[in-house]
């Protein structure tokens, strides 16, 4: 995380399939819409799953991450691809493996990696170098939203 970020960290605690985020003070009005946006978005896997937070993962394992705008800024389509294809390279070389997946709804969608069989500790690091501000996890039984901290 930046120093002086205006960005505060915060967590979701998960309780009995509900999700409550406790935000530090002076925290930026947009998380509350950025949570609602992560709740309608859809995780796919082309041709093969469309996933939802708090559905059913149909047996898979991994996370779903994605090195697109970070801090939920969004940059240009090359700077994005480009952050994107550094991320599957670096996954690649980690001896990672990943399918190719798509986050979004209506008509804003992002490139996103499914990476098998990543514990939700290995996805923090990942997804703090890459500023993301959450990941979705999947436990073989349900999609988890899981918020950094």
């Amino acid at each position: 995380m930046m120093k002086n970020s205006i960005f505060p960290s915060f967590i979701a605690n998960l309780s009995k399939g509900r999700r409550c985020i406790h935000l530090q003070a002076n925290c930026p009005f947009f998380l509350e819409e950025l949570d609602r946006a992560y709740r309608k978005s859809h995780y796919r896997i082309p041709g093969k799953y469309d996933f939802r937070i708090g559905g059913p993962a149909y047996g898979v394992r991994g996370v779903m991450i994605t090195a697109w705008n970070p801090h939920s800024q969004p940059l240009s389509p090359w700077k994005n691809q480009h952050r994107q294809h550094q991320l599957l390279r670096n996954l690649h070389t980690a001896g990672y493996p990943c399918s190719r997946a798509y986050c979004g709804m209506d008509d804003w969608w992002e490139e996103s990696v499914l990476v098998h069989d990543m514990s939700m500790s290995e996805a923090y690091p990942i997804a703090r170098r890459w500023a993301q501000y959450a990941f979705v996890y999947l436990d073989g039984r349900r999609v988890w939203l899981v918020y950094m901290h």
